[in-house]
């Protein structure tokens, strides 16, 4: 069955139709455009792309919710986390958060450092969106310039911490199908004027990462198997902690393994679409106007972060994070109503079909302790 889904208004459909028809002069003037091209046009090109242009993203309004978003437990467990490294990196701590969405998890994560009396020389925000930056600024403005806005990973020496929730999933991704022994590449062409879906061989690098991709647990007995490949993670995770002399990235973000990737339950590939809290499969309407996701590959992403140096401190679900730093027992003393609400914030945090274990965090480090969460540690699955 078809879903349905609502009819933008009339001026996000003009919007859509811009990017549209540029993507499409693109590929009437090359060919066909590898499917991680496509998307990000999709998500970041400059006033049109729905990470670039001002479009309510989060929340009710929005077209999906954040753990943030639901309220402080979250963030307040990442103080827990977060509070001990940050002290013993002295008064040149700082933390960069990647894609810091409305800028919740900012705030309690620096009421919160600040009240367990961890000194901060600064708190960066790597946000590309100018609406989501003046949202954050507002909201932020009581901190003055213990904050910092910026559009490109630092570019000097520095020691801290990089935060990033729900952000690796919107690097651009490239699609491909592997067919009996034969593994070929989806990308977007143009048919009769209208967007469609055309095949490719993948080109020597791109069939060295699907071969990769496909190395442990692959679904050979199925007739056919799709999935993604993260032709950028390498380079992006270079480019956010080259310049990081000490200190760790906690990532979280759903996916899995590779080998669970590679599971037949997900032969049809993880790439997914979401507009107004809907899910969906077709990422080639709507342009612009809803976001574009696939499973993070966390292999992949452990394999980039040893390349840097950096040395595997957890690998475990949300669900079993959240609760080793406490969040059962955060109860206090409430009203019924505030107890139920705070109940249907854990439950939504940590129930297995809730984001409980769909998320995954990851935390590496370079030179600087983590606190000690071997006992939910599953980083040997990877």
């Amino acid at each position: 069955m078809k879903l349905k889904l609502p009819l933008p208004p009339l001026l996000l459909q003009t919007h859509s139709l811009t990017l549209r028809e540029r993507i499409a002069s693109e590929i009437a003037a090359h060919g066909p455009i590898k499917f991680s091209r496509f998307m990000q046009r999709c998500l970041y090109e400059p006033g049109l792309g729905y990470y670039s242009a001002g479009l309510s993203k989060l929340g009710s309004s929005g077209d999906f919710t954040t753990a943030p978003e639901l309220g402080r437990q979250f963030a307040q467990r990442l103080v827990r986390y977060l509070a001990a490294p940050l002290r013993a990196l002295g008064e040149h701590a700082e933390l960069l958060e990647l894609g810091p969405g409305s800028g919740a998890l900012a705030e309690v994560l620096l009421e919160g450092l600040l009240e367990s009396g961890v000194t901060l020389k600064r708190y960066r925000l790597l946000e590309v969106s100018a609406d989501l930056a003046d949202r954050q600024r507002a909201r932020l403005q009581r901190f003055g310039a213990l904050v910092e806005w910026i559009d490109a990973p630092p570019a000097e020496p520095w020691s801290g911490i990089v935060i990033g929730n729900e952000v690796v999933d919107a690097l651009p991704v490239d699609l491909f199908k592997r067919s009996a022994d034969q593994a070929v590449e989806l990308r977007v062409g143009l048919n009769a004027a209208q967007l469609t879906w055309t095949e490719a061989l993948p080109d020597a690098s791109t069939m060295a990462t699907i071969e990769a991709r496909l190395s442990e647990n692959p679904s050979a007995e199925l007739p056919e198997q799709r999935g993604e490949v993260m032709p950028s993670l390498s380079a992006w995770l270079q480019a956010v902690t080259e310049k990081m002399t000490r200190g760790a990235c906690v990532l979280i973000d759903y996916g899995a393994s590779r080998a669970e990737l590679n599971h037949p339950s997900r032969s049809a590939g993880t790439l997914q679409c979401h507009y107004r809290h809907r899910a969906h499969f077709d990422p080639l309407v709507l342009l612009g106007l809803q976001d574009l996701t696939a499973l993070v590959d966390f292999t992949e992403l452990t394999h980039a972060a040893h390349a840097l140096g950096f040395q595997i401190d957890l690998y475990t679900t949300q669900a079993h994070f959240l609760i080793a730093l406490g969040i059962a027992e955060a109860q206090g003393h409430l009203d019924p109503r505030e107890q139920l609400n705070l109940a249907q914030e854990i439950r939504r945090l940590t129930h297995p079909l809730e984001m409980g274990e769909r998320f995954k965090v990851l935390a590496f480090s370079r030179d600087l302790e983590l606190l000690d969460l071997t006992h939910i540690d599953r980083s040997s699955r990877l």
